[in-house]
C-alpha cells in the first residue's frame, strides 16, 4: 500500500504542475512516472477510490471555481488557463459539478 500511496501522490504532483495544459493526459501521466496506465488506474483506484481523470477534472474544476471568486479574468480566459480547450465544454462540465453556470456562480460569490 505504501508503494500505491508514493505513486499517487507523485501523480498528484504532476496534475498540479500540469493541470492547465489542455494535452494533459493518464497516459502522460503514467509515462512520466514510468508505469503503466492501467497500473495508475488501480493505484488511483485503491488509494483514492476515484479514477485519475476523475481526479483531474475535479483539479481543474476546482481551480476554475477559485478563479471564477476571487479574479475578474474572462470565463473563457479561466477555462483556458484551467485546461479546458473549449469554453462552452467547460460551461457544461461545470455546470454538472457545482449545478450553476460558471457565470451564476460568479455572481452568487
Amino acid at each position: 500500500m505504501w508503494v500505491h500511496a508514493d505513486y499517487y501522490y507523485k501523480a498528484l504532483q504532476f496534475i498540479r504542475l500540469n493541470y492547465p495544459d489542455p494535452e494533459l493526459s493518464v497516459a502522460r501521466i503514467a509515462d512520466h512516472m514510468g508505469i503503466s496506465r492501467s497500473h495508475l488506474y488501480r493505484i488511483f483506484d485503491s488509494v483514492s477510490h476515484q479514477s485519475i481523470q476523475d481526479c483531474i477534472l475535479s483539479f481543474r474544476l476546482k481551480k476554475a471555481a477559485a478563479l471564477l471568486k476571487n479574479s475578474a479574468a474572462a470565463i473563457g480566459e479561466i477555462a483556458q488557463s484551467c485546461g479546458f480547450s473549449n469554453q462552452s465544454h467547460f460551461t457544461s462540465i461545470f455546470k454538472q459539478y457545482y449545478g450553476e453556470t460558471p457565470s451564476s456562480y460568479r455572481k452568487d460569490k
